[in-house]
């Protein structure tokens, strides 16, 4: 599991969530991947412990950021539902290990840091893992999805890896920070784990997903 949440949001505001199965539904049709293959990894998943569970039906657990971001990692990450506990304790928990806080830092306005700290805590945080980075960015699609997906237009996250370690990618575009220099507001995170490497049976999938998908996520979870 990951470690504990970093990011501002008020527990008053937490949103009620979705149950696995609406979860399974829409992220099926967002990744175009199989509904059974997604069900499966939900499966999977929930008997790891990563999916909250209780009941069945209308008592069934209500689908947390968290959870999302759970699923969202095992699907698109590898095509065998059994390894999805191996990719869980591997991908979800990577460090970040680039990042473009210092340049923000270092350039920033005060206005801008300020601005940030208000939009997204976590991207001014040089240590965290890539499921709380996940975490976040759905706890704040959750709260006003169609503004998340205005803010975060032209955003991707990206699941890659190469002879050497398994790589996630976020390019973040924030569309109403001030800007650095002349160009718009834009960070690019990267997290490894550094005793992964590509040829383990485990990576399979080279990924992209917009936010445009994860705003839907947020929107979906966010229902009373």
């Amino acid at each position: 599991m990951s470690r504990d949440s970093k990011w501002d949001v008020k527990k008053e505001d937490a949103p009620s969530m979705a149950r696995a199965a609406e979860l399974v539904d829409l992220i099926a049709a967002l990744t175009a991947i199989d509904h059974a293959t997604v069900t499966r990894h939900a499966r999977f998943v929930r008997e790891a412990g990563y999916l909250s569970q209780s009941g069945r039906g209308l008592s069934a657990a209500h689908m947390t950021a968290g959870d999302a971001a759970h699923l969202l990692v095992a699907i698109l990450n590898n095509g065998i539902a059994q390894e999805a506990e191996t990719i869980l304790k591997h991908i979800g928990n990577m460090d970040v290990f680039t990042a473009d806080v210092d340049k923000v830092q270092e350039n920033g306005s005060p206005d801008m840091l300020a601005r940030l700290r208000g939009i997204l805590p976590v991207l001014l945080d040089r240590e965290h893992t890539f499921v709380e980075m996940l975490t976040g960015i759905l706890e704040l699609a959750a709260q006003d999805p169609a503004m998340f997906e205005e803010r975060t237009r032209n955003s991707s996250i990206y699941f890659d890896c190469d002879d050497y370690q398994a790589l996630v990618y976020f390019d973040i575009n924030l569309a109403d920070v001030p800007m650095i220099g002349e160009r718009q507001t834009s960070f690019q995170y990267s997290y490894s784990h550094p005793t992964l490497q590509s040829k383990s049976q485990h990576f399979k999938r080279s990924t992209q997903l917009d936010f445009t998908g994860i705003a839907r996520v947020g929107e979906l979870i966010a229902r009373k």
